[in-house]
């Protein structure tokens, strides 16, 4: 099953957009060479108005760099990254059941298996709307085993449950819980979903919100010495 990365984008003029655009360029370097997965990951940008020479460096730097799979983009004039993401994630789904939201000033530093967590999200045993790849301070949840995908923890409905930090999200994520509101500070928009989700979390349940506990450590099938006593 394909996956598309939506990589949302906006390059500001002076310094700071020449120092996004290296960013950039770094972040898709790492997510090229660290996301590992057994099908094809696709790429689209979703740019929210940066003038045309900065939109054109952004697309071009993807195709130096993404080996993975198809690369689509798209563009609007300047509405935030709600709609960045709206737009994005519409065009990603006429073609992927998965996305990634892969943000484009964060470096992926180790490899990053992505078939549990696909899977994770796809399997109906399980209630997913999301998968977190990185957290927020005073989150709590219960830690659950969820063969065959490993281990994840169900996140209770307070805080920053919601996040636009790197994540899976499925169709049922928001045929659920609705669009983002457009207009808005990155801040803004991100504030007002996690407030939907917090307000409603109980009514929306067969899409919640998991953070990804990667397995680091496996141990080797050897027959286990836990139960015996020394003699």
């Amino acid at each position: 099953m394909t996956v598309t990365i939506v990589m949302t984008t906006w390059i500001p003029e002076g310094q700071q957009g020449k120092d996004r655009l290296k960013a950039e360029y770094e972040c898709l370097f790492s997510w090229n060479n660290n996301l590992k997965y057994s099908d094809q990951i696709n790429l689209h940008i979703q740019d929210d108005g940066s003038k045309q020479e900065d939109y054109d460096k952004v697309i071009m730097q993807a195709h130096e760099i993404w080996k993975r799979g198809d690369i689509s983009w798209g563009q609007q004039k300047r509405k935030g990254v709600g709609a960045s993401l709206n737009n994005g994630i519409f065009t990603a789904f006429k073609s992927s059941e998965i996305v990634l939201n892969a943000v484009d000033d964060w470096e992926l530093l180790q490899v990053l298996d992505l078939d549990p967590w696909v899977n994770f999200l796809k399997d109906p045993q399980y209630e997913v709307g999301m998968v977190r790849f990185f957290a927020h301070p005073d989150l709590t949840g219960t830690i659950k085993h969820i063969p065959p995908h490993g281990w994840a923890m169900k996140l209770d409905w307070h805080h920053y449950v919601f996040s636009f930090r790197p994540c899976l999200w499925n169709k049922k994520f928001f045929e659920v819980w609705g669009e983002f509101e457009e207009n808005r500070s990155a801040l803004g928009s991100e504030e007002e979903f996690n407030n939907r989700l917090v307000r409603n979390g109980r009514l929306g349940e067969d899409a919640a919100v998991w953070l990804a506990l990667p397995e680091l450590w496996r141990p080797f099938e050897t027959g286990s010495l836990a139960d015996m006593v020394p003699q």
